[in-house]
Protein backbone atom coordinates (compact mmCIF):
# COMPACT_ATOMS: atom_id res chain seq x y z
CA UNK A 1 0.00 0.00 0.00
CA UNK A 2 2.81 2.39 0.56
CA UNK A 3 4.47 1.79 -2.49
CA UNK A 4 1.14 2.89 -4.47
CA UNK A 5 0.37 6.00 -2.18
CA UNK A 6 3.78 6.81 -2.92
CA UNK A 7 3.80 6.10 -6.71
CA UNK A 8 0.50 8.16 -6.68
CA UNK A 9 2.22 11.07 -5.16
CA UNK A 10 5.04 11.68 -7.50
CA UNK A 11 2.42 11.93 -10.64
CA UNK A 12 0.50 14.36 -8.26
CA UNK A 13 3.60 16.47 -7.84
CA UNK A 14 4.19 16.25 -11.60
CA UNK A 15 0.69 18.13 -12.23
CA UNK A 16 -0.12 20.36 -9.51
CA UNK A 17 0.69 23.41 -11.83
CA UNK A 18 -2.20 22.40 -14.14
CA UNK A 19 -4.63 22.15 -10.76
CA UNK A 20 -8.15 23.19 -10.73
CA UNK A 21 -10.38 23.34 -7.53
CA UNK A 22 -13.23 20.77 -7.92
CA UNK A 23 -16.10 20.53 -5.60
CA UNK A 24 -18.50 18.94 -8.23
CA UNK A 25 -18.38 14.83 -8.32
CA UNK A 26 -19.66 13.05 -11.06
CA UNK A 27 -20.96 9.58 -10.97
CA UNK A 28 -21.43 8.20 -14.54
CA UNK A 29 -23.45 4.52 -14.94
CA UNK A 30 -24.64 2.26 -17.64
CA UNK A 31 -27.64 4.17 -18.05
CA UNK A 32 -25.33 6.99 -19.22
CA UNK A 33 -23.46 4.94 -21.88
CA UNK A 34 -27.00 3.54 -23.14
CA UNK A 35 -28.10 6.97 -22.94
CA UNK A 36 -25.35 7.36 -25.79
CA UNK A 37 -26.38 4.05 -27.86
CA UNK A 38 -24.19 1.86 -26.63
CA UNK A 39 -25.27 -1.78 -26.20
CA UNK A 40 -24.23 -2.63 -22.59
CA UNK A 41 -26.88 -4.45 -21.00
CA UNK A 42 -26.60 -7.73 -19.36
CA UNK A 43 -28.67 -9.03 -21.95
CA UNK A 44 -26.24 -8.03 -24.57
CA UNK A 45 -23.67 -9.65 -22.58
CA UNK A 46 -25.64 -12.78 -22.80
CA UNK A 47 -26.09 -12.82 -26.47
CA UNK A 48 -22.20 -12.08 -26.81
CA UNK A 49 -21.07 -15.42 -24.46
CA UNK A 50 -23.68 -17.55 -26.22
CA UNK A 51 -22.02 -16.30 -29.64
CA UNK A 52 -18.52 -16.37 -28.74
CA UNK A 53 -18.71 -19.19 -26.07
CA UNK A 54 -16.72 -21.72 -28.76
CA UNK A 55 -14.02 -19.81 -29.61
CA UNK A 56 -13.83 -18.57 -25.61
CA UNK A 57 -13.26 -22.35 -25.49
CA UNK A 58 -10.52 -23.10 -28.02
CA UNK A 59 -8.79 -20.23 -26.74
CA UNK A 60 -8.50 -21.28 -23.32
CA UNK A 61 -8.06 -24.62 -24.66
CA UNK A 62 -11.14 -25.67 -22.13
CA UNK A 63 -12.94 -28.75 -23.12
CA UNK A 64 -17.11 -28.56 -23.50
CA UNK A 65 -19.27 -30.95 -21.46
CA UNK A 66 -21.10 -33.05 -23.80
CA UNK A 67 -24.62 -34.33 -22.06
CA UNK A 68 -27.82 -36.20 -23.00
CA UNK A 69 -31.00 -35.30 -21.97
CA UNK A 70 -34.56 -37.26 -21.97
CA UNK A 71 -35.88 -34.20 -22.85
CA UNK A 72 -33.36 -32.32 -25.71
CA UNK A 73 -31.34 -34.92 -26.49
CA UNK A 74 -27.86 -34.64 -27.04
CA UNK A 75 -26.59 -31.57 -24.96
CA UNK A 76 -23.03 -29.35 -24.59
CA UNK A 77 -22.54 -26.93 -21.74
CA UNK A 78 -19.34 -25.18 -20.26
CA UNK A 79 -17.73 -25.49 -16.57
CA UNK A 80 -20.37 -22.05 -16.65
CA UNK A 81 -23.48 -23.71 -16.66
CA UNK A 82 -22.33 -26.61 -14.50
CA UNK A 83 -21.03 -24.32 -11.31
CA UNK A 84 -23.74 -22.21 -11.57
CA UNK A 85 -26.76 -23.82 -13.01
CA UNK A 86 -27.97 -27.18 -12.21
CA UNK A 87 -24.92 -29.97 -12.76
CA UNK A 88 -27.27 -32.95 -12.50
CA UNK A 89 -29.75 -31.70 -15.38
CA UNK A 90 -27.12 -28.85 -17.51
CA UNK A 91 -29.12 -26.41 -19.63
CA UNK A 92 -28.41 -23.04 -21.40
CA UNK A 93 -28.41 -20.51 -18.06
CA UNK A 94 -31.77 -18.74 -17.53
CA UNK A 95 -32.69 -15.14 -17.18
CA UNK A 96 -32.39 -15.34 -13.47
CA UNK A 97 -28.75 -15.33 -14.04
CA UNK A 98 -28.15 -13.10 -16.53
CA UNK A 99 -30.91 -10.56 -15.84
CA UNK A 100 -28.29 -9.89 -12.67
CA UNK A 101 -25.11 -11.23 -13.49
CA UNK A 102 -22.59 -9.83 -11.16
CA UNK A 103 -25.16 -10.72 -8.51
CA UNK A 104 -25.26 -14.00 -9.68
CA UNK A 105 -21.92 -14.75 -9.28
CA UNK A 106 -22.17 -14.99 -5.54
CA UNK A 107 -24.99 -17.46 -6.27
CA UNK A 108 -23.43 -20.82 -6.49
CA UNK A 109 -25.09 -24.19 -4.77
CA UNK A 110 -22.18 -25.89 -2.67
CA UNK A 111 -24.44 -28.60 -1.45
CA UNK A 112 -25.55 -29.81 -5.04
CA UNK A 113 -21.92 -29.10 -6.36
CA UNK A 114 -20.74 -31.08 -3.74
CA UNK A 115 -22.40 -34.26 -4.39
CA UNK A 116 -22.43 -33.64 -7.92
CA UNK A 117 -18.70 -34.56 -7.74
CA UNK A 118 -18.31 -36.39 -4.58
CA UNK A 119 -15.78 -35.75 -1.64
CA UNK A 120 -12.78 -38.40 -2.67
CA UNK A 121 -9.41 -36.30 -3.68
CA UNK A 122 -9.97 -36.82 -7.34
CA UNK A 123 -13.41 -35.35 -6.91
CA UNK A 124 -12.36 -32.46 -5.54
CA UNK A 125 -9.62 -31.95 -8.03
CA UNK A 126 -12.52 -32.11 -10.53
CA UNK A 127 -14.81 -29.22 -9.04
CA UNK A 128 -12.23 -27.12 -8.57
CA UNK A 129 -10.55 -26.93 -12.14
CA UNK A 130 -14.67 -26.71 -12.66
CA UNK A 131 -15.21 -24.00 -11.01
CA UNK A 132 -11.92 -22.70 -11.98
CA UNK A 133 -12.71 -22.81 -15.55
CA UNK A 134 -16.02 -21.19 -15.15
CA UNK A 135 -14.54 -18.27 -13.72
CA UNK A 136 -12.12 -17.94 -16.59
CA UNK A 137 -14.75 -18.54 -19.06
CA UNK A 138 -16.78 -15.74 -17.67
CA UNK A 139 -14.09 -13.39 -17.17
CA UNK A 140 -12.79 -13.92 -20.96
CA UNK A 141 -15.84 -13.29 -22.34
CA UNK A 142 -16.98 -10.43 -19.94
CA UNK A 143 -13.34 -8.67 -20.78
CA UNK A 144 -14.29 -9.48 -24.35
CA UNK A 145 -17.93 -7.92 -24.41
CA UNK A 146 -16.64 -4.64 -22.55
CA UNK A 147 -13.82 -4.22 -25.16
CA UNK A 148 -16.36 -4.56 -27.87
CA UNK A 149 -18.58 -1.76 -26.88
CA UNK A 150 -19.06 1.34 -29.11
CA UNK A 151 -21.55 4.05 -29.31
CA UNK A 152 -24.37 3.47 -32.31
CA UNK A 153 -25.14 7.42 -31.42
CA UNK A 154 -23.88 10.22 -29.85
CA UNK A 155 -26.51 12.68 -27.89
CA UNK A 156 -25.81 16.46 -27.87
CA UNK A 157 -22.89 17.03 -26.70
CA UNK A 158 -22.53 18.96 -22.72
CA UNK A 159 -19.60 20.87 -21.50
CA UNK A 160 -18.53 19.50 -18.25
CA UNK A 161 -16.87 22.14 -15.88
CA UNK A 162 -13.32 22.37 -15.22
CA UNK A 163 -14.61 21.90 -10.95
CA UNK A 164 -16.18 18.53 -12.10
CA UNK A 165 -13.78 15.20 -11.18
CA UNK A 166 -15.33 11.80 -12.07
CA UNK A 167 -16.39 8.14 -11.06
CA UNK A 168 -16.85 6.36 -14.08
CA UNK A 169 -18.73 2.71 -13.23
CA UNK A 170 -18.22 1.55 -17.12
CA UNK A 171 -15.38 0.26 -18.81
CA UNK A 172 -15.91 2.93 -21.56
CA UNK A 173 -13.97 5.88 -22.95
CA UNK A 174 -17.26 8.02 -23.66
CA UNK A 175 -16.59 10.88 -21.67
CA UNK A 176 -13.13 11.09 -22.93
CA UNK A 177 -14.36 10.45 -26.51
CA UNK A 178 -17.40 12.43 -26.95
CA UNK A 179 -17.36 14.77 -23.92
CA UNK A 180 -14.11 16.12 -23.75
CA UNK A 181 -13.18 15.31 -20.21
CA UNK A 182 -9.97 15.27 -19.64
CA UNK A 183 -8.65 11.54 -18.34
CA UNK A 184 -6.48 13.09 -15.41
CA UNK A 185 -10.15 14.04 -14.20
CA UNK A 186 -11.83 10.54 -14.55
CA UNK A 187 -11.56 7.34 -12.49
CA UNK A 188 -12.79 4.11 -13.91
CA UNK A 189 -13.14 2.83 -10.22
CA UNK A 190 -13.74 -1.02 -12.10
CA UNK A 191 -11.14 -0.98 -14.80
CA UNK A 192 -11.11 0.15 -18.18
CA UNK A 193 -11.71 -1.75 -21.60
CA UNK A 194 -8.58 -0.87 -22.84
CA UNK A 195 -6.78 -2.63 -19.95
CA UNK A 196 -7.97 -6.53 -19.46
CA UNK A 197 -6.16 -6.98 -16.20
CA UNK A 198 -7.64 -3.76 -14.74
CA UNK A 199 -11.51 -5.00 -15.19
CA UNK A 200 -13.54 -5.43 -12.56
CA UNK A 201 -16.64 -7.57 -12.13
CA UNK A 202 -18.91 -9.01 -9.18
CA UNK A 203 -20.62 -9.14 -6.51
CA UNK A 204 -19.88 -7.59 -2.78
CA UNK A 205 -21.03 -10.14 -0.57
CA UNK A 206 -17.82 -11.78 0.29
CA UNK A 207 -14.89 -9.66 0.69
CA UNK A 208 -13.16 -12.14 3.10
CA UNK A 209 -10.83 -14.49 2.82
CA UNK A 210 -12.27 -18.09 3.36
CA UNK A 211 -11.64 -20.12 6.32
CA UNK A 212 -8.78 -22.20 5.99
CA UNK A 213 -10.24 -24.98 8.80
CA UNK A 214 -12.05 -25.42 5.81
CA UNK A 215 -9.47 -27.19 3.66
CA UNK A 216 -7.70 -28.75 6.38
CA UNK A 217 -10.98 -30.74 7.32
CA UNK A 218 -10.93 -32.68 4.08
CA UNK A 219 -14.01 -34.46 2.25
CA UNK A 220 -17.02 -32.09 1.64
CA UNK A 221 -15.40 -29.36 3.63
CA UNK A 222 -12.72 -28.57 1.26
CA UNK A 223 -15.60 -28.74 -1.61
CA UNK A 224 -16.70 -26.26 0.39
CA UNK A 225 -13.77 -23.87 0.51
CA UNK A 226 -13.30 -24.09 -3.37
CA UNK A 227 -16.93 -22.37 -3.50
CA UNK A 228 -15.96 -19.76 -0.81
CA UNK A 229 -12.53 -19.02 -2.78
CA UNK A 230 -14.96 -19.03 -6.01
CA UNK A 231 -16.97 -16.29 -4.08
CA UNK A 232 -14.00 -14.81 -2.50
CA UNK A 233 -12.40 -13.93 -6.03
CA UNK A 234 -15.23 -12.69 -7.66
CA UNK A 235 -16.10 -10.33 -4.59
CA UNK A 236 -15.54 -6.84 -6.34
CA UNK A 237 -13.82 -5.72 -2.99
CA UNK A 238 -15.66 -2.14 -2.85
CA UNK A 239 -13.59 -1.64 0.19
CA UNK A 240 -9.94 -1.62 -1.84
CA UNK A 241 -11.89 0.29 -4.76
CA UNK A 242 -12.47 2.90 -2.34
CA UNK A 243 -8.84 3.30 -0.94
CA UNK A 244 -8.09 3.82 -4.81
CA UNK A 245 -10.94 6.17 -4.72
CA UNK A 246 -9.29 8.27 -2.59
CA UNK A 247 -6.05 8.05 -3.86
CA UNK A 248 -7.43 9.42 -6.89
CA UNK A 249 -9.13 12.46 -5.04
CA UNK A 250 -6.03 13.16 -3.24
CA UNK A 251 -4.46 13.17 -6.42
CA UNK A 252 -6.59 15.68 -7.58
CA UNK A 253 -5.71 17.53 -4.31
CA UNK A 254 -9.04 17.00 -2.94
CA UNK A 255 -10.65 15.12 -0.01
CA UNK A 256 -14.76 14.06 -0.19
CA UNK A 257 -15.25 16.83 2.28
CA UNK A 258 -14.59 19.41 -0.31
CA UNK A 259 -17.19 18.29 -2.58
CA UNK A 260 -20.77 20.28 -2.24
CA UNK A 261 -22.49 18.11 -5.23
CA UNK A 262 -22.52 15.13 -6.57
CA UNK A 263 -24.56 14.21 -9.62
CA UNK A 264 -25.71 10.52 -10.63
CA UNK A 265 -25.82 10.12 -14.53
CA UNK A 266 -27.58 6.24 -15.27
CA UNK A 267 -26.42 4.66 -12.18
CA UNK A 268 -29.44 2.41 -10.61
CA UNK A 269 -27.17 2.41 -7.14
CA UNK A 270 -27.79 -1.38 -7.03
CA UNK A 271 -27.27 -3.67 -4.34
CA UNK A 272 -23.33 -4.14 -6.07
CA UNK A 273 -22.73 -0.79 -5.93
CA UNK A 274 -24.46 0.67 -2.25
CA UNK A 275 -21.33 0.36 0.01
CA UNK A 276 -19.60 3.36 -2.18
CA UNK A 277 -22.63 5.51 -2.29
CA UNK A 278 -23.23 5.24 1.45
CA UNK A 279 -19.15 5.66 1.48
CA UNK A 280 -19.40 9.02 -0.50
CA UNK A 281 -22.51 10.40 1.60
CA UNK A 282 -20.48 9.61 4.83
CA UNK A 283 -16.89 11.06 3.16
CA UNK A 284 -18.29 14.11 2.01
CA UNK A 285 -19.95 14.69 5.81
CA UNK A 286 -16.07 14.58 7.06
CA UNK A 287 -16.41 10.83 8.22
CA UNK A 288 -13.82 9.42 5.68
CA UNK A 289 -13.59 5.84 7.63
CA UNK A 290 -15.56 4.73 10.60
CA UNK A 291 -13.06 3.17 13.16
CA UNK A 292 -14.41 -0.27 13.33
CA UNK A 293 -11.44 -0.93 15.72
CA UNK A 294 -13.03 0.14 18.24
CA UNK A 295 -16.13 -1.43 18.37
CA UNK A 296 -14.17 -5.18 17.59
CA UNK A 297 -11.23 -4.58 19.27
CA UNK A 298 -12.47 -7.00 22.33
CA UNK A 299 -12.83 -9.69 19.79
CA UNK A 300 -10.31 -12.46 19.08
CA UNK A 301 -10.84 -13.47 15.44
CA UNK A 302 -8.99 -17.03 16.65
CA UNK A 303 -11.33 -17.70 19.72
CA UNK A 304 -12.73 -20.83 19.53
CA UNK A 305 -16.20 -20.27 19.62
CA UNK A 306 -15.63 -17.27 17.11
CA UNK A 307 -14.08 -19.97 14.75
CA UNK A 308 -16.96 -22.11 15.26
CA UNK A 309 -19.26 -19.72 14.09
CA UNK A 310 -17.65 -18.74 10.81
CA UNK A 311 -17.52 -22.29 10.05
CA UNK A 312 -21.37 -22.72 10.63
CA UNK A 313 -21.76 -19.61 8.38
CA UNK A 314 -19.91 -20.98 5.71
CA UNK A 315 -21.63 -24.27 5.74
CA UNK A 316 -25.29 -22.72 6.19
CA UNK A 317 -24.89 -20.65 3.55
CA UNK A 318 -23.99 -23.65 0.97
CA UNK A 319 -27.35 -23.34 -0.29
CA UNK A 320 -28.70 -20.38 -2.75
CA UNK A 321 -31.72 -20.74 -1.36
CA UNK A 322 -31.08 -20.34 2.34
CA UNK A 323 -33.47 -18.88 4.79
CA UNK A 324 -32.33 -16.58 7.25
CA UNK A 325 -32.31 -17.36 11.46
CA UNK A 326 -31.38 -15.66 14.51
CA UNK A 327 -28.32 -18.35 14.45
CA UNK A 328 -27.66 -17.56 10.49
CA UNK A 329 -27.56 -14.12 11.58
CA UNK A 330 -25.05 -15.11 14.53
CA UNK A 331 -22.64 -16.37 12.53
CA UNK A 332 -22.62 -13.69 9.72
CA UNK A 333 -21.95 -11.14 12.85
CA UNK A 334 -18.99 -13.17 13.70
CA UNK A 335 -17.56 -13.12 10.06
CA UNK A 336 -18.33 -9.52 9.95
CA UNK A 337 -16.59 -8.85 13.02
CA UNK A 338 -13.46 -10.72 12.21
CA UNK A 339 -13.56 -8.92 8.45
CA UNK A 340 -14.32 -5.36 10.13
CA UNK A 341 -11.53 -5.85 12.92
CA UNK A 342 -8.90 -6.41 9.56
CA UNK A 343 -10.33 -3.72 7.54
CA UNK A 344 -10.77 -1.27 10.27
CA UNK A 345 -6.83 -1.53 10.74
CA UNK A 346 -6.17 -0.74 7.31
CA UNK A 347 -8.73 2.42 7.11
CA UNK A 348 -6.57 4.19 9.90
CA UNK A 349 -3.70 3.45 8.65
CA UNK A 350 -4.19 4.46 4.94
CA UNK A 351 -5.85 7.74 6.19
CA UNK A 352 -2.97 8.74 8.25
CA UNK A 353 -0.35 7.74 5.35
CA UNK A 354 -2.94 9.39 2.57
CA UNK A 355 -3.01 12.61 4.43
CA UNK A 356 0.18 12.93 5.55
CA UNK A 357 1.60 12.30 1.95
CA UNK A 358 -0.56 14.58 0.65
CA UNK A 359 -0.33 17.42 3.07
CA UNK A 360 -4.05 17.57 3.67
CA UNK A 361 -5.59 17.30 7.09
CA UNK A 362 -9.31 18.03 7.06
CA UNK A 363 -9.59 18.50 10.87
CA UNK A 364 -6.87 22.09 9.54
CA UNK A 365 -8.39 23.43 6.81
CA UNK A 366 -6.48 26.46 4.86
CA UNK A 367 -8.57 29.26 5.93
CA UNK A 368 -7.73 30.82 2.42
CA UNK A 369 -9.95 28.41 0.71
CA UNK A 370 -13.72 29.80 0.63
CA UNK A 371 -14.74 26.11 -0.08
CA UNK A 372 -12.63 24.86 3.30
CA UNK A 373 -14.57 21.90 4.48
CA UNK A 374 -15.24 22.55 8.06
CA UNK A 375 -17.01 25.80 7.00
CA UNK A 376 -19.35 23.88 4.37
CA UNK A 377 -22.73 22.43 6.32
CA UNK A 378 -24.39 19.41 5.42
CA UNK A 379 -22.22 17.65 3.31
CA UNK A 380 -22.97 17.87 -0.36
CA UNK A 381 -26.45 17.74 -1.84
CA UNK A 382 -27.30 14.62 -4.52
CA UNK A 383 -28.56 15.14 -7.60
CA UNK A 384 -29.77 11.73 -9.19
CA UNK A 385 -31.09 10.90 -12.49
CA UNK A 386 -34.02 7.74 -12.44
CA UNK A 387 -34.56 5.93 -15.13
CA UNK A 388 -38.02 4.25 -13.53
CA UNK A 389 -40.45 4.78 -11.32
CA UNK A 390 -38.90 1.77 -9.61
CA UNK A 391 -35.55 3.35 -9.72
CA UNK A 392 -36.96 7.12 -8.57
CA UNK A 393 -38.65 5.12 -5.18
CA UNK A 394 -35.08 2.97 -3.95
CA UNK A 395 -33.30 6.36 -4.43
CA UNK A 396 -35.31 7.72 -2.49
CA UNK A 397 -35.47 5.03 0.27
CA UNK A 398 -31.53 5.30 -0.17
CA UNK A 399 -30.82 8.50 0.56
CA UNK A 400 -33.28 8.66 3.63
CA UNK A 401 -31.62 5.33 4.94
CA UNK A 402 -27.90 7.31 4.53
CA UNK A 403 -29.68 10.09 6.56
CA UNK A 404 -29.34 12.32 3.59
CA UNK A 405 -31.26 15.25 3.52
CA UNK A 406 -30.15 17.51 0.62
CA UNK A 407 -31.32 15.01 -2.68
CA UNK A 408 -33.00 15.72 -5.69
CA UNK A 409 -34.57 13.29 -8.18
CA UNK A 410 -34.81 13.32 -11.89
CA UNK A 411 -36.57 11.78 -14.45
CA UNK A 412 -33.73 11.74 -16.85
CA UNK A 413 -29.78 12.81 -17.36
CA UNK A 414 -31.09 15.47 -19.45
CA UNK A 415 -33.11 16.67 -16.68
CA UNK A 416 -30.21 16.42 -14.28
CA UNK A 417 -27.36 18.06 -16.33
CA UNK A 418 -29.62 20.71 -16.89
CA UNK A 419 -29.63 21.51 -13.03
CA UNK A 420 -25.96 21.29 -13.41
CA UNK A 421 -26.37 23.89 -15.74
CA UNK A 422 -28.80 26.01 -14.04
CA UNK A 423 -28.58 25.16 -10.00
CA UNK A 424 -31.29 25.17 -8.05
Amino acid sequence: MKKLILRINIMYYKRKKEYYEKDTLVIIGNGFDLWQGISSGYSDFRKYYLSHRDSILKRLHISPKEYYSDKTGRIIVTDVEIVYGNPFDPAELGNDFWGDFETSLANIDADMLNFFFGKEESDLRRMKKSIRNANRILREAFCGWVSSLSPRKRNKAFDFGDNCVFINFNYTDTLVRYFNVDPMNEFHIHGEAVDKKSIIFGHPFHPQIPEPMLYNLGGRFRGLFWVEKARFETDKHVDDNIKYLCLFLAHQGIFPEMITNIYVLGHSMSLPDVAYFSFLENAVNGNLFTEEAEKHKKVDPDDLEELDLRLQYAISHSKTNRVLSEETAAEQDAVNRRYGLEKAAMDVEFDRLTRKIFGIDSKAPDPAKETCVLEKPGGATWHISCYSDRDRKWADALMQEFGCSSYHLYSSIDECLAAMKNPL
